[in-house]
């Protein structure tokens, strides 16, 4: 690896960018399950205004969200896992024979990390770009090797750390054993708690366990926790007989006259109430106060399209992922007031939109017990879980 004053700036800001999560399972961090800098307990504007950013902080919330998702999908690009993906919010000027000026086309966080993304992907630098080969590292870094075929973030780390297993590894397959081999011990697999008893559901990891009343958005994370890595499609997670039975129409606006009143209500209301608990130096109220102004803030922009105009809904599947995302979200939010722990490893794992999926890390070998009726429900076809729906 090469000191960070020689590595060019467009690509030093990916390199922070997607290390912004660590996933180090060695040494010391072995016990930490995960540390994100884009997490929703502050520190992600932190991170941001630390780097640049100078936009507003409205609806930083679903900002964070966005942002892990993009880091995850370049990282699993780097990896060669998935074809990095998306839809780029930038303007680029080309002039003569001037490397193009890349610049965001709107002031949100997310269109301000694409374009330091695409200014990178411009630069002839990046395919310098690696990921540790550690399996118990996986940090990012750019090569400034000669050969340009460095391996390792750190070689007096990673690289002597990984040498030594190896060597390790070779003269116990070399020693001729004089006594049986023990048995090898089984791995050991974090499991944890997310079963429907009757209308409540038992959810636990390793430091805590609670209970949460059914709700939509919980069967939906027990659906996905129980395929891990596997894409569902909004229109297979809810259930089509369920959409095509609605009676909203596909010109329907998603926000009505006087639904969107009330949400500007109570934005007035929300901020009215930060405004006096801040007076009173009451920062546990206006903390809780701010987070529900921002998710109304959110929702708000989410129906209301240019000038003030609802955006209709366009398709079923539309129609899907907005309610799937909603009460997904939802669900999440209850299961962070109970599990810090949980909350962290969601808000990285779990992706909402047309297509949702749970995709945690397989070094951290987390298996989740799920109450066997709900295997069963699982696995049904859309058929059943159609008839289902409409029995309810």
């Amino acid at each position: 690896m090469v000191s960070t004053e020689i590595v060019p700036k467009a690509i030093q800001w990916v390199v922070d960018f997607l290390n912004s999560v660590d996933l180090r399972t060695h040494g010391a961090a072995r016990s930490v399950l995960v540390r994100d800098r884009l997490g929703d307990d502050g520190d992600g504007d932190a991170w941001l205004r630390d780097r640049g950013f100078d936009g507003s902080s409205e609806g930083l919330f679903g900002e964070l969200i966005a942002l892990r998702g993009l880091r995850d999908s370049v990282r699993e690009g780097l990896a060669g896992t998935n074809p990095f993906r998306t839809t780029w919010s930038v303007q680029v000027s080309i002039s003569g024979g001037a490397r193009p000026l890349v610049r965001p086309a709107s002031g949100s966080a997310t269109a301000w990390a694409e374009a330091h993304l695409l200014d990178a992907f411009l630069s002839p630098h990046v395919s310098r770009l690696r990921i540790c080969a550690a399996d118990d590292c996986r940090r990012v870094f750019y090569d400034g090797s000669k050969n340009g075929r460095g391996r390792w973030c750190s070689t007096a780390s990673c690289g002597n750390r990984m040498k030594t297993r190896a060597y390790r590894e070779r003269h116990r397959q070399q020693a001729t054993p004089t006594v049986a081999a023990p048995l090898a011990r089984p791995v050991a697999h974090r499991t944890n708690l997310f079963r429907r008893e009757g209308d409540y559901w038992t959810i636990g990891s390793s430091r805590r366990t609670f209970r949460l009343k059914d709700s939509k958005g919980l069967g939906y994370l027990a659906r996905l926790l129980a395929e891990p890595h596997h894409e569902f499609h909004v229109l297979d997670l809810v259930g089509w007989g369920a959409l095509s039975g609605s009676s909203v129409s596909r010109d329907e606006p998603i926000l009505d006259v006087e639904g969107a009143r009330r949400y500007r209500a109570r934005i007035r209301d929300l901020e009215e109430a930060v405004a006096e608990a801040e007076a009173w130096n009451d920062e546990a109220r206006a903390a809780i106060a701010r987070d529900e102004l921002s998710a109304v803030a959110e929702e708000l922009a989410r129906a209301v399209g240019l000038r003030g105009r609802s955006r209709s809904f366009a398709s079923d599947s539309e129609r899907a992922r907005i309610s799937a995302t909603r009460v997904i979200k939802a669900a999440l939010s209850r299961i962070g007031d109970q599990s810090l722990e949980l909350k962290h490893h969601f808000a990285t794992t779990i992706r909402t939109g047309t297509y949702c999926s749970y995709n945690p890390d397989p070094r951290l070998l987390i298996r989740w017990e799920l109450h066997p009726s709900e295997h069963r429900s699982l696995g049904c076809n859309a058929a059943s879980r159609r008839g289902r729906e409409e029995a309810s």
